[in-house]
């Protein structure tokens, strides 16, 4: 059996995560490695998408 969890990304190579089989979706921002501190997090960050209604 298949979870709930996805990953869809964009044509444009946008990227959202959903954990509720596409109820709400967060969208997935990378941080590109060069710009990033050798004391920060190597998870990428994410806000809120609220659905349509």
């Amino acid at each position: 059996m298949r979870g709930s969890r996805r990953l869809i990304v964009g044509q444009n190579g946008e990227m959202y995560y959903t954990e509720d089989h596409y109820n709400s979706f967060q969208e997935v921002l990378l941080q590109p490695r060069s710009k990033r501190g050798k004391n920060e997090s190597k998870n990428p960050g994410s806000r809120n998408i609220c659905p349509q209604t």
